[in-house]
């Protein structure tokens, strides 16, 4: 399992209505790999694109109660 999947698992953790849960995580996974993408092309290693990206983002559970917040039934 890759690091940012552990923090998107984390993140999508705290969201109790379960219905959201596949949709948080596949929009997080769109905005990463956006942030890599754009990390390579302003000439970040394509080994350390990722890295960056994930250590730009917040605390999973920061994130995941905000996002609990946006979606509740």
């Amino acid at each position: 399992m890759t690091e940012f999947r552990r923090w998107c698992d984390a993140v999508t953790d705290q969201v109790r209505f379960r219905p959201d849960r596949r949709a948080i995580a596949a929009e997080l996974t769109a905005h990463y790999h956006d942030h890599v993408q754009a990390l390579e092309r302003v000439g970040y290693d394509r080994k350390l694109a990722p890295r960056r990206a994930l250590a730009a983002k917040a605390a999973p559970e920061e994130v995941g109660r905000a996002l609990d917040h946006l979606h509740t039934p």
